[in-house]
């Protein structure tokens, strides 16, 4: 790629990018392992199914994602994502996808679990915290950080399993908050940018509150709701049903579209 590309590290990868992400680090390198380019836009491919405004094909080295109004998204062989932004699609929602989605499936095509959880070091720990909208992870995360803790990755969390255990892996120092949850950190939400000019989240830079190596992972915790504060440990048979991974929903929708869905 051209040497005027954006250059940027996450996940333990390499990453060229035709489109800024600001949210990622920035690096040197020579070689990259991911190319993120941008492509003309084209019409929906006609084999895409799934809901209105959101289709997909997810494959085991190559992924589609169409989101109308925003544009159409590749991944392949766990080192390209291909981004084809539609005329007039604001910035902000075209790069959401690229550090979301695109990267969850990119992370699974290179062979990562990959969960939809925040995680942290806390004392040389990591620990993944995960959980439905309104269940706190985002509050619980910050009041963590707040508290000590570090950041590895706050919506797509990658481990890497190997002999010696499995391992978090860092993903790039910014989270996306609400701003009762900045409040917990002490910060002024009204003085950072938020994500999207609708949306009341904020991008919270975390550079002196990042952890940088691979983690060993300690604990995973699946946030409920209840009358009282309780800690109870999932038996093995609901452990695989509440993991909330990017795997869970490409096996769904392929199930799903054996059924004609």
């Amino acid at each position: 790629m051209h040497q005027n590309y954006h250059k940027y590290k996450a996940y333990g990868l390499h990453i060229e990018s035709e489109v800024s992400i600001p949210e990622f680090e920035t690096a040197r390198f020579s070689k990259s392992d991911v190319s993120i380019i941008l492509k003309r836009p084209e019409r929906r491919p006609p084999r895409l199914r799934g809901l209105s405004g959101v289709r997909f094909e997810i494959a085991q080295q190559y992924s589609c994602l169409f989101w109308e109004d925003v544009g159409l998204f590749q991944i392949k062989n766990g080192n390209q994502i291909t981004v084809s932004p539609f005329p007039g699609a604001y910035r902000e929602i075209v790069r959401l996808p690229i550090a979301s989605t695109c990267m969850a499936l990119l992370l699974e095509q290179r062979g990562f679990l990959v969960i939809h959880g925040a995680a942290l070091e806390i004392n040389g720990a990591g620990i993944v915290l995960v959980g439905d909208k309104g269940y706190g992870k985002s509050t619980l995360t910050a009041y963590l950080l707040g508290s000590g803790g570090r950041l590895l990755s706050d919506d797509v969390t990658a481990i890497s399993i190997d002999s010696n255990g499995a391992w978090i892996m860092p993903g790039f120092p910014s989270m996306k908050l609400w701003p009762d949850a900045i409040n917990f950190l002490g910060r002024d939400a009204d003085a950072l940018k938020r994500i999207h000019p609708l949306v009341e989240k904020r991008a919270v830079p975390m550079t002196s509150n990042f952890a940088t190596n691979p983690t060993r992972l300690r604990s995973l915790f699946f946030l409920g709701k209840a009358d009282t504060i309780q800690l109870e440990q999932v038996d093995k048979a609901h452990r695989a049903s509440t993991t909330h991974g990017w795997t869970i929903f490409c096996l769904s929708y392929k199930k799903n579209r054996q059924k004609g869905v």
